[in-house]
Order: C-alpha cells, then sequence, then structure tokens
C-alpha cells in the first residue's frame, strides 16, 4: 500500500520536532515577556523630575514655617490673650469682693446691685463652708449648693486664688477664677432680708468666684488660623508657579541639551546648545559644546582614517588587479612568470604591511595596565632584530643606553623604538649612520634614534606625525609603507604618559626623541 504506517521510529522523532519546536516558540514568548516585564519595571522606577523635586521642597519649607507660625501663635494665646485674661478675673474678683464687703456682705441679689459682672461671665459668692450665697445669673437652683468639690473654690477657702481654663461640652472654652474673701460678719443679713429662705449669709471667711466664656479669644485663634491656612495656601500655590518658573530658566537649558544629546547620539554630531540660563547652566552648556566639538574633530579624523587606509588598501589591489588583466590579454611567457610574480608579491606585501601598520595603531589605544619593562633590554631586542637589514642596506647601527627599569608597558616601548628605527632605516642611504640611545634623566627615560639620512623640510616637520602623510610621496614605492610608522609612535607615546619631539635638516638627518616623565623605577 502507498500510504504505509509511520513506524515508532518515525513517531519519536516527530514528536521531538514538535517538541523542539514548540520549546522554542516557549523560549522566544518567555523572553518577550520578559523583556516587556523589565521595560515596565524601568517605567515604574523612573526617578522624579527635578521640577517636581523643587515644588516638593517649596512645599515643604513653606508648610514647616506656617507649623511654627502655629506653634508660636498657640503659645502667645496661651500665654498672652489668656493669661492677660485671667489676670482681669482675678483683678475684678478682688474688686467685685471689697465693693459686696462695702454693701454689707454678701446676701442673695447683691450683686444685681453693685454691677461689675465680666460680659459673658457668671459671678459666685461662697460663704466658708463652700455654699453659693449669691448668683449673678440669678438662677435659684444655685444658691446654697455646695461648690467645695471645685479645685479653685477650695483652694480660695484655704486662703489662696486659683484659676484655671477648661474644654466644656458644647465647644465651650471657659476659664475658672476664685479668690479668698472676708465678709464683715457685722453687715450680716438674712435669708428673710430678701424675702427667701436660706442659710445664713456674711459670716467668716468666704470666696469669689468667677466663670468667664473665653469663646472670643477662640474666635480669635480660629481668625488668626484661617488667616494663616489661607496664606499658606497662596503661598503654596505661588511657589507652585515660582518653582516650575524657576525649573523652567535652570532646568529649561537642560533639557534642550538632553534633546540635542539624543540628536546627536542618531548622527547629527554638527548640533550645538546656546548657552543660556544661569552662571552654571551656561558652563555645562559651554562643555557640552566643547566635548561636542571634540567627538566632531574624532570621528572626521576617523573618517579620513578610512578613506586613507582605503586608498592606501586599494593602490596594491589596483596594481595586482593590471597585472592578472595583463595576464588574461597575453598569456606570459615561462620567462615572464616570475616577474609577475614578483611585482604581485610586492603589492601583497605593501597590503600586509599597511594593515599591520594599522593594528599597530589600534594597539596603542589599549590599556597598558601596570606593567613594567626593561627598557635597555627591550630596546636593545629591537635594534638586534635589524641589525641584518641594516647591514644588507650598508648603514651603521649602533645602540648606547644603561640600566632602566621603567613602569611602561614593554608592548609600547618595542612599537615606538622599531617604528622609529624602521623610518631612520628606510630614509638613511648606503653608508649612513642610525644611532639608538636609551638615557635616564631623574626618573624619566629618554628613547633618542638620531639617523644621518635626507631630512625633513622646516614646513613639513608639523605634519610628520599625521597619520598617511608622507612627505614625498614621489618616493613612495621606493620606501614603501603606508605613512602610519610616526602617527604610531606618537599616539603609542601620549598614550602613555610621554611626548615626542623631532630636530631635523635636510640633507643631515633627523633626531626624535621621546621622553616619558616619572616612569624610572628605583632598583
Amino acid at each position: 500500500m502507498s500510504n504505509a504506517t509511520p513506524g515508532p521510529g518515525e513517531h519519536k522523532d516527530d514528536k521531538r520536532a514538535g517538541s523542539g519546536n514548540g520549546s522554542a516558540r516557549a523560549g522566544v514568548v518567555r523572553r518577550d515577556r520578559e523583556e516587556r516585564r523589565e521595560f515596565r519595571s524601568q517605567r515604574a522606577v523612573r526617578p522624579l523630575s527635578a521640577r517636581f523635586h523643587l515644588s516638593i521642597t517649596y512645599l515643604v519649607i513653606i508648610w514647616i514655617t506656617l507649623g511654627v507660625l502655629l506653634a508660636y501663635i498657640s503659645h502667645y494665646l496661651e500665654t498672652t490673650a489668656v493669661g492677660s485674661r485671667m489676670a482681669y478675673l482675678y483683678g475684678q474678683a478682688h474688686v467685685l469682693a471689697s465693693a459686696t464687703q462695702a454693701a454689707g456682705g454678701p446676701k442673695w441679689g447683691v450683686l444685681w446691685e453693685i454691677g461689675g459682672t465680666p460680659a459673658r461671665g457668671r459671678v459666685l459668692l461662697i460663704d466658708d463652708s463652700g455654699r453659693v450665697v449669691d448668683d449673678s445669673a440669678a438662677a435659684a437652683e444655685f444658691r446654697g449648693r455646695d461648690l467645695r468639690d471645685v479645685s479653685e473654690v477650695r483652694a480660695a477657702l484655704a486662703g489662696e486664688q486659683a484659676g484655671n481654663t477648661y474644654y466644656l461640652p458644647g465647644d465651650l472654652f471657659t476659664a475658672y477664677v476664685a479668690v479668698p474673701a472676708r465678709w464683715d460678719a457685722g453687715s450680716n443679713g438674712n435669708a428673710g432680708d430678701s424675702g427667701t429662705e436660706g442659710p445664713a449669709e456674711g459670716s467668716g471667711n468666704g470666696a469669689v468666684f468667677i466663670s468667664q466664656d473665653l469663646s472670643d479669644i477662640v474666635d480669635q485663634y480660629r481668625d488668626m488660623m484661617r488667616a494663616v491656612l489661607l496664606g499658606g495656601a497662596v503661598a503654596s500655590v505661588l511657589s507652585l508657579i515660582v518653582a516650575w518658573g524657576l525649573s523652567s530658566v535652570v532646568l529649561g537649558p537642560v533639557l534642550e541639551l538632553s534633546g540635542i544629546a539624543r540628536r546627536m547620539a542618531s548622527g547629527r554630531l554638527d548640533l550645538r546648545v546656546t548657552p543660556k540660563g544661569p552662571r552654571e547652566s551656561r558652563d555645562l552648556a559651554e562643555s557640552f559644546n566643547y566635548m561636542a566639538s571634540g567627538i566632531e574633530k574624532t570621528m572626521e579624523a576617523h573618517e579620513q582614517f578610512l578613506v586613507a587606509a582605503a586608498h592606501e588598501l586599494r593602490s596594491p589591489l589596483a596594481a595586482m588587479r593590471a597585472v592578472v588583466e595583463s595576464m588574461e590579454i597575453k598569456r606570459p611567457e615561462v620567462h615572464e612568470l616570475s616577474d609577475f610574480f614578483r611585482d604581485m608579491r610586492g603589492e601583497l606585501d605593501r597590503i600586509i604591511h599597511t594593515a599591520e601598520e594599522i593594528l599597530d595603531l589600534l594597539r596603542t589605544k589599549e590599556p597598558s595596565g601596570d606593567e613594567r619593562a626593561d627598557a635597555v633590554d627591550t630596546v636593545r631586542s629591537v635594534v638586534e632584530s635589524r641589525k641584518r637589514g641594516a647591514e644588507a642596506k650598508g648603514v651603521s647601527l649602533r645602540f648606547g643606553g644603561g640600566s632602566a627599569h621603567v613602569a611602561l608597558s614593554p608592548v609600547i616601548l618595542r612599537l615606538v623604538t622599531s617604528n622609529l628605527l624602521d623610518n631612520a632605516l628606510k630614509f638613511t642611504g648606503t653608508g649612513g649612520s642610525v644611532e639608538v640611545d636609551v638615557a635616564v634623566h631623574g626618573d624619566d627615560l629618554v628613547l633618542t634614534v638620531s639617523d644621518t639620512g635626507i631630512g625633513i623640510p622646516e614646513a613639513e616637520i608639523p605634519r610628520v606625525f599625521e597619520r598617511f602623510y608622507r612627505v614625498d610621496r614621489a618616493r613612495q614605492r621606493s620606501t614603501g609603507g603606508a605613512g602610519l610608522g610616526l602617527a604610531i609612535v606618537k599616539e603609542a607615546a601620549e598614550r602613555s604618559g610621554g611626548s615626542v619631539k623631532v630636530a631635523s635638516q635636510v640633507g643631515e638627518g633627523s633626531t626624535f626623541s621621546v621622553t616619558w616623565p616619572g616612569v624610572v623605577l628605583d632598583d
């Protein structure tokens, strides 16, 4: 039958494939979910803006100030307004005691006769047993009531004036004052004098008790509270407006800088920030513009480097292509093949040499770390490796130097020495000489490479350290090189804290000196 049933092994393979695809899809979904969760968490913990912090700071300062002001007002009302009122009530109580004694002693209705009851107040005359003799409110139910359970009355009967304030039901703020009084026994009356029955009046020691509703002070406090709270609300609104305006002045340039930085990240390196706002914002903008100019120059230098590198690699490749095309047009004879191969090998060597110099240039940017080297041994090894080539060219190569252990990367030291030495040998003709010297001046290491070569024109000296720059491009094919050697020397020296100088005269030779300050170690 054509529709054969799959065997157990085939079912197993299908399941494996299906499970593998399912696992892959599950992994993708899981990663996508985790990325969304991470994105949401990042948004959730996004820090608050400076405007918010500035506004909150202003509000906190305002309300702390208001809190202190309210505490002061409360203390003022308690110590000044209430204290003054209590002093007034003490004085009024003593006046009433004297007036009552002058009127013949306490009896029912005497307070109506002498007057002097404080506004919103009530006066009670109390005998030596603590019972009410007269009431300015003329409330008959208070006549004869024992008030010795009132602490102020007890104190007054004991011969001491006393007073206090109380919050009573119904939101009443009330003052109680009681002062001792000495009733004249000769002025005693009786209940029948007033047509009512009651206890005997006008005998022995007693007290004058005054209670007064302090609602006027409460109203004053509430008015002040409302004024303070209203002022706080107005101040809060004004502070938010001021905070917003101030943040716009202070943070506006920062926000503009942030926006321009994002646009620069997308490739607009020509953008700059206009310095404005306070001095700090202007300094920040100027620093940003300085950094942006540096980045733009660096990127331009990188682009020029890429163009020059491409040109250096294209030239030998074009020459190789010309050789190949000539071989295609006309098949070379056997005796001509060696010439074609020699030309192609020369161009390949140029490509390899250029690539090596580019790699050396990139190595100068690597951090050297905490490394040490024997400067003399390192430089001597480079010199020894070039002796055979110098002898083949008929150039005398000499080396001098004592012991010098330095805090310097041997890779950097080798790069600088090899490129300076290769450059000197390249431009020194037969019969000339090249000298390499390592010297120690205090804590400084000085590497000097001198030659008796063709020299450098004075006008060209400032440019000899530029990448891919050659003093005489007509000599490029005879001397070789991509024009990166001295650029490598300069960048390697500066990366390691050193500096390079050159002195040269046309027809007499050149002297390159590299100085690394403070790198010499004590033996």
